[in-house]
């Protein structure tokens, strides 16, 4: 992949992702496949190629995209959460690593943000999601709001940060609001659990796991 490149990188975004709702007793061998290929090996191995054809210039950043579901529970995204929590960590490895030859590496962390994708997730869950939408004080994101904090890392004004995985979810993340919020989590947990087959045990597990783009893309 590194040769096809006319010059040298200056700058790497890895945003391709895919995520798969579904309780972990039901996720299928086939989700798990997929989820780590797509969201753990091939960002791994597209580096990789990257710096072994010396294709990201000295002085470089890679940033890839995470979620925030790597450092909260949330029910549903066993497998997808345990990929994103997989790349963070590497990803504060290979910045040891490449640090010699000035690339950065740091990883964003986004929460909920507002694509198509999402909208196909949020169809799904019915109105689970528009309750979600309380827990995030400036509520859901935007694209663009994840590809700015994308473009500072990769640019000269990020030059002094690296290994790091940068939370961007509108606050959500700040702290729960007490019983509220402990109520709040219990209603997503049943009706999540009504969605994706807990109260049907013998819900076909084809019919029980949705492949979704990962919402924060």
């Amino acid at each position: 992949v590194g040769h096809e490149l006319d010059q040298p990188a200056a700058g790497v975004v890895h945003s391709a992702g895919v995520s798969a709702l579904a309780p972990l007793r039901l996720a299928t061998p086939e989700s798990f496949e997929r989820l780590w290929k797509v969201n753990y090996l091939v960002p791994l191995r597209l580096t990789q190629s990257l710096l072994k054809a010396g294709r990201i210039v000295g002085g470089g950043s890679i940033v890839f995209i995470g979620s925030i579901s790597a450092d909260i529970g949330v029910a549903g995204v066993s497998a997808y959460a345990g990929t994103k929590a997989a790349l963070a960590a590497s990803a504060r490895c290979l910045a040891m690593e490449v640090s010699k030859r000035g690339i950065r590496v740091n990883t964003v962390a986004p929460g909920i943000v507002e694509t198509e994708m999402a909208a196909a997730g949020a169809d799904m869950l019915g109105d689970t999601m528009e309750r979600q939408r309380a827990d995030y004080p400036l509520g859901f994101g935007k694209p663009e709001d994840v590809a700015h904090l994308a473009a500072f890392l990769v640019s000269d004004a990020g030059r002094w940060i690296t290994g790091t995985s940068v939370v961007i979810d509108g606050g959500r993340t700040i702290g729960g609001r007490g019983d509220e919020a402990r109520d709040h989590r219990n209603r997503q947990q049943t009706d999540q659990d009504a969605v994706i087959g807990h109260d049907q045990p013998h819900v076909p597990v084809e019919n029980a796991v949705h492949d979704l783009w990962d919402p924060a893309l």
